[in-house]
């Protein structure tokens, strides 16, 4: 398979969070920005906090 296209479990996996934000009334692509931006110095062990159904919450102590 071409580098440049996912995997199906690459897929099945954004399809899968991609859920969870209109689960969570959260905008994908704000979503996407935000963890994109922060997953580079987030700690491992919170990494939880960027998924759709925990990011809204953390998002906003952050930004505090």
């Amino acid at each position: 398979m071409s580098p440049c296209f996912p995997t199906t479990s690459k897929l099945a996996q954004l399809c899968h969070h991609s859920c969870g934000c209109k689960k969570n009334n959260i905008k994908e692509f704000e979503w996407l920005k935000d963890i994109f931006e922060r997953i580079q110095s987030h700690k491992h062990k919170d990494i939880y906090q960027l998924l759709p159904c925990h990011w809204e919450e953390y998002r906003i102590k952050g930004l505090l």
